[in-house]
């Protein structure tokens, strides 16, 4: 492994650790937001954890496989500011990554690894380190586990994809009159990605040049997060992933725009992650070339790495899509676009190719909960033969879930009776694995028990325009009627100011916010309701 074997520098952490007095209770602790699910021997693998609880922790230890190797370890701080941690080998093997004091909750960490040369699947761990009762404790309960899965015997031999690792200066496509991208028209712009790589330029329009208008950029910052980029006057606005996309696994991004609802959006894995408001017409010239790990002039911008990914399916329509629309290009080869560049042989371009686990699914499981008086019976019915297991996942908010069954798959109906369940708001969702890995899990099913009369819903749009200057407009969506709380905070944890207090009717609603006494930074909305707590990002500028 990568690291310095420095048994005083530890001696010396350890003293000062414990030299710290804590009056909070211990409870330090990781969740995994993104992993790669499987590699081939020594190729990049890429884990992300955000920091639960923070309370007491020294650092924590890597533990993997022999042979495996650290490249770099990350803290990115809530406000996006990324630190660079140290990594120390210890006597028995294992990486220890130090802290002190260093780290907050909800944080994250990315880990950037090598596989090691065994083709079996690994596992991961990472274990926190507390100081407790003035000592330093080794929290194997609290562990992060993660299994990377073997792909060695999971390429398929009739599909080709698109490999950029080693074209530096990227690679400029031309596109057809009518599929040329403008804001002036709809458009819906979509590919499959899979990469490791981070702080790169994987798609844009743009010259370079801080006059130029284009319509469309998108990259990988240097957490490993998608953004998208519009940009006119010198001004540009963006959107993000609301989950880092460079975890080694295929991701399908659409970018979907409408300029008769204003509204662009950007699409991970068939969802929606951010959207972007336009209360003002920005023209842009028609783009006819679209750049892949560069733009369009090599003389002006700023600098980023090219895109050491692979790329598929990459197509342009002129026509804008809807949610059904983009699950249907996920689940199938492309089909509607105007423009589609596919990377079957090397033919008629320079970009080299190689066959790849790339599949495209064809059904959707869609789960039934059957209430009785022994638990709830979750089913559903799939009819894949290259499924090989089922794993069921519980969660109470619909955002964090874990795996309370494992079923093994076959052809028709499967099911689970969930006896071990609690009053209130349930979500139920299913993976299949197949031999390849994880795929995108369903879409999550709740189910209201006990003494819940009604099923609560109710969503956080965003704001437009974001970012904003003075003032912007905050959207959401209740379902049910029921009692809603919308407030803004800053940074430091402060709340600034209460923008909704009261029972709120069915229906779309929007409330204006006034940001002009306040400086520029990053501001949070965050919703209160009885579905949980939802928050939304927002940037001032001045």
């Amino acid at each position: 492994m990568i690291g310095f074997r420095t048994k005083w520098i530890w001696r010396i952490v350890s003293v000062l650790l414990l030299s710290i007095t804590l009056t909070i209770p211990v409870n330090a602790q990781f969740k995994v937001i993104g992993q790669t699910d499987s590699a081939a021997i020594l190729e990049g693998v890429n884990v992300f954890l955000e920091v639960e609880y923070e309370s007491g922790m020294a650092g924590f230890y890597i533990d993997a496989p022999q042979g495996w190797q650290v490249r770099h370890v990350q803290l990115r701080s809530e406000r996006g500011t990324i630190q660079r941690l140290q990594t120390q080998l210890q006597e028995d093997g294992r990486l220890f990554v130090p802290v002190g004091q260093s780290i907050k909750s909800e944080d994250q960490l990315i880990l950037g690894m090598i596989s090691g040369l065994d083709s079996v699947p690994s596992r991961l761990r990472f274990i926190p380190v507390v100081i407790e009762d003035r000592r330093l404790i080794e929290r194997l309960d609290l562990a992060a586990i993660v299994q990377v899965g073997n792909r060695s015997m999971t390429v398929s031999a009739t599909n080709q994809v698109g490999q950029f690792k080693d074209l530096t200066d990227g690679v400029l496509l031309d596109l057809p009159p009518n599929s040329a991208l403008e804001n002036s028209k709809s458009f819906a712009l979509s590919l499959w990605v899979k990469t490791t790589g981070m702080g790169e330029l994987l798609l844009s329009t743009w010259s370079g040049g801080q006059q130029d208008n284009y319509p469309v950029e998108l990259l990988l910052d240097e957490s490993g997060y998608l953004e998208f980029f519009r940009g006119f006057n010198s001004k540009h606005v963006s959107m993000r992933s609301q989950r880092p996309i460079a975890d080694g696994n295929w991701h399908f991004l659409t970018l979907n725009y409408n300029p008769v609802s204003e509204w662009t959006h950007l699409f991970v894995d068939g969802e929606v992650e951010d959207s972007l408001y336009h209360s003002t017409f920005f023209p842009t010239d028609p783009a006819t070339r679209l750049g892949i790990g560069r733009r369009l002039s090599d003389d002006d911008g700023p600098a980023s790495r090219s895109y050491s990914g692979e790329i598929d399916q990459l197509q342009v329509s002129a026509s804008s899509w809807n949610r059904s629309d983009v699950q249907t290009e996920m689940n199938n080869p492309a089909s509607r676009g105007d423009f589609l560049r596919t990377f079957e042989s090397r033919s008629n371009n320079d970009i080299p190719t190689s066959f790849s686990d790339l599949r495209f699914q064809s059904e959707s499981i869609h789960l039934v909960a059957k209430l009785d008086d022994l638990g709830i019976n979750v089913e559903w019915e799939s009819h894949d033969s290259d499924i090989v297991r089922f794993e069921l996942e519980r969660s109470r908010d619909g955002v964090q879930f874990e795996s309370i069954a494992t079923l093994l798959a076959m052809q028709g109906l499967h099911s689970y009776r969930d006896i071990a369940f609690a009053d209130g708001v349930i979500f139920y969702r299913v993976i299949p694995y197949r031999l390849s890995g994880a795929s995108a899990p369903s879409r999550p099913m709740k189910v209201g028990v006990g003494d819940l009369e009604e099923i609560f819903t109710v969503r956080l749009e965003g704001n437009h325009p974001n970012p904003f200057n003075p003032t912007t407009t905050v959207s959401y969506t209740v379902e049910d009627a029921q009692y809603v709380r919308i407030s803004v905070w800053d940074l430091s944890g402060q709340m600034i100011s209460i923008l909704v207090d009261g029972t709120q009717s069915p229906g779309f609603f929007q409330v204006p916010f006034s940001a002009e006494d306040l400086p520029s930074g990053t501001y949070f909305v965050r919703m209160e309701s009885a579905a949980g707590i939802q928050t939304h990002q927002m940037v001032l500028t001045k």
